[in-house]
């Protein structure tokens, strides 16, 4: 269940007959989802929108609308038959019982059951019962179709015709949702310490009003003096946009000067209070200008590592820019609405986890801030593999037989006859001269 949020005075309740009307509305920007909706404003009545779910009952709504000769238009119409049932209940703690919301004729219905849904359009104004601002409302919708059961089942179920009832919740579709009543808030913004409004002697002075009635409301602004040496009232239609702000432009150069007091007031939908100011030189300001830089470091795969963002405003006046950083085309921060008063700079950081990559790999971190961009390049280095465990040589010598090295006898050699010992030796030369001496 969705709240859409308009302005009646752009979409009258009563053009919102066919599901077309209200589809175009919405796609056209000219509603707003939201869950709070302004009441008691002076002048504005905004008109609530719920989208609730209505498969499967396409027949059901023919039907009851032949027997009653007559489209199921309106809230009390569709109750009437006792298959629709829309509840609006004050949110309360405890065991106080919560004052229902009588909506009687201020909502009315449009069906859409190409797309399985249906509209509840409330004109949010001071005819509804019990509605107050600065309350949370609890809403319950059911449709129960006693015309999808089979014969027998309506017959045991329904006996008289009627819906069916409580006990039967598989025969009941339910929604529940909720939305918060506020008053109109509406003011004047760019005001000095004392509260009072500075316009530059220039041909666009602007006055900015800012407020919580839906885009799409329309209304006046308005600066007057009376102390000029030719009085003057100027006045511009403005119209609220999607931001929540009406702004204009006033030219002062005609008949305003330097000095002359003035009030600003706001008029029709808008409930501002006025504003005391004064016409002052026009100096040059240089607009909001935003500027980031962007720095992140080279790391290893699977690393964490931080991104630091600074953004600046370059220019004078305050101005908010929304905030993205991504990490190889990867999201990793997002700020929305970060506002800056000129010269002013602020800091971010993300902390994010590197990528897996099988090689070194360049990869793009880009800051934007508003029309402003900056990237650096880092460097995700891959895993190193160890160096190949090839199997070693075997340089074991080859087992060959052991040498036997008997000692050497160092001994100065003797005469002795090769072959043969001392002893032996000597007694061989012995043998030889017996021999000798013998022959002779």
């Amino acid at each position: 269940m969705v709240v859409h949020r308009g302005s009646t005075d752009v979409i009258e309740p009563d053009e919102l007959e066919d599901p077309e009307d209200v589809v175009d509305v919405i796609e056209d920007g000219d509603l707003t989802v939201d869950d709070t909706v302004v009441v008691e404003a002076e002048d504005a009545e905004e008109t609530a929108i719920l989208q609730v779910p209505a498969q499967g009952f396409e027949g059901a709504f023919e039907f009851e609308a032949d027997e009653d000769d007559d489209a199921l238009d309106t809230l009390d119409e569709l109750e009437g038959d006792n298959f629709f049932e829309l509840e609006i209940e004050e949110d309360v703690v405890g065991t106080v019982e919560p004052e229902e919301i009588e909506l009687d004729d201020a909502a009315s219905v449009v069906t859409n059951f190409d797309d399985d849904e249906m509209f509840i359009v409330i004109e949010m104004d001071d005819d509804i019962d019990g509605l107050a601002a600065d309350q949370e409302y609890d809403i319950t919708y059911e449709l129960t179709d006693k015309h999808l059961l089979s014969p027998e089942d309506a017959d045991e179920t329904a006996p008289d015709g009627d819906a069916v009832g409580d006990d039967d919740e598989e025969l009941i579709e339910t929604a529940t949702g909720e939305f918060e009543t506020v008053e109109e808030d509406s003011e004047f913004v760019g005001l000095t310490e004392d509260d009072e409004l500075e316009l530059p002697l220039s041909e666009d002075a602007e006055v900015v009003l800012e407020t919580n009635l839906a885009p799409g409301t329309e209304g006046e602004l308005e600066v007057n003096s009376d102390e000029s040496e030719e009085r003057f009232r100027l006045t511009e239609d403005v119209t609220v946009d999607a931001d929540g702000v009406a702004a204009a432009t006033f030219d002062l150069t005609e008949r305003g000067t330097v000095g002359d007091t003035f009030e600003a007031l706001s008029r029709a939908e808008f409930d501002a209070d006025e504003v005391d100011g004064e016409i002052v030189e026009d100096v040059e300001v240089d607009p909001f200008t935003p500027a980031v830089t962007v720095d992140a470091p080279d790391v290893d795969t699977g690393e964490e590592f931080d991104v630091d963002v600074t953004v600046e405003n370059e220019g004078d006046e305050t101005g908010a820019a929304d905030l993205t950083v991504t990490v190889g085309g990867d999201e990793v921060l997002s700020e929305d609405d970060v506002e800056l008063e000129g010269g002013a700079t602020e800091d971010f950081t993300a902390t994010v986890t590197a990528p897996e990559v099988d090689e070194d790999t360049d990869v793009d971190v880009v800051a934007d801030y508003g029309e402003a961009s900056d990237t650096v390049t880092m460097t995700v280095f891959a895993e190193e593999e160890p160096p190949e465990d090839d199997e070693p040589e075997d340089d074991e010598p080859e087992d060959d037989e052991p040498v036997d090295d008997e000692p050497v006898d160092d001994e100065p050699e003797d005469d002795a006859v090769p072959g043969f010992g001392v002893a032996v030796a000597a007694l061989a030369l012995l043998s030889a001269a017996l021999l000798a001496r013998f022959r002779n």
